[in-house]
């Protein structure tokens, strides 16, 4: 009896090392996803920490900026962004600030910012490359003019229109939007401002409206924002 019971127990111990070492023929991903690339064919001795497969999470897409140090102060976390992928003309995506690295790159000058996008985002590719889009930023009732209107022979300054004759403004100007510049101080809303033929005007020209009337300065919401590209 007692040799019968030792040979049942050394039977379940084989039994055991083999179920063991079948266990290890199984590999089990840490993630769930879909396999991106493999690295092992059929018949390969795999090694333990050998990479067989990479496997991509698609449920919950990044972005990920290297943004210059400058702009530290102004990123958050859960500030709005936009995306425009290059290979999805037309299409943009809306996401948000998910997380903003504590330290800068002492090598390139940058830090590291993580923006994530939801479901609606499901046309997007990891790897893409894409604009993103940021608005850290606004000031309602903002002073705007064209940026047409903006002279490029030095410090910021417009053309403005009074009876009949421009005068050369200077301006200090804020957070920019499309077509618009903000004009924090140098102009008032309602004022005439020049926007073609300015290479052939100076300081005291008479001019005539011919056609459109002139631009005028007038109220919106300036956003400040930033642009960089961005590898999801």
């Amino acid at each position: 009896m007692d040799q019968l019971k030792f040979d049942v127990e050394n039977a379940r111990a084989q039994y055991r090392m083999a179920a063991l070492e079948l266990s290890y023929t199984t590999v089990v991903a840490p993630i769930s996803g879909v396999i991106a690339s493999r690295s092992i064919k059929d018949g390969n001795f795999v090694q333990i920490n050998t990479p067989i497969f990479r496997i991509v999470d698609d449920s919950k897409l990044e972005a990920t900026l290297n943004v210059p140090e400058r702009e530290l102060a102004t990123l958050k976390a859960g500030q709005p962004v936009t995306l425009l992928a290059d290979a999805l003309p037309g299409k943009r995506f809306t996401g948000k600030v998910d997380r903003v690295a504590p330290v800068v790159d002492s090598g390139s000058g940058t830090f590291r910012v993580i923006c994530a996008f939801g479901d609606e985002a499901e046309a997007l590719q990891p790897g893409m490359f894409g604009r993103i889009r940021i608005d850290y930023d606004q000031r309602a009732d903002a002073l705007v003019v064209p940026r047409l209107a903006l002279l490029e022979d030095g410090d910021p300054a417009v053309f403005r229109v009074r009876e009949g004759k421009v005068a050369r403004v200077p301006v200090k100007l804020g957070y920019a939007e499309g077509q618009w510049v903000e004009v924090r101080e140098g102009l008032k809303e309602g004022d005439q401002v020049v926007t073609a033929g300015k290479v052939a005007l100076r300081d005291g020209t008479q001019v005539q409206v011919i056609g459109e009337p002139q631009a005028k300065v007038e109220a919106a919401t300036a956003i400040a924002q930033g642009d960089e590209g961005k590898r999801s």
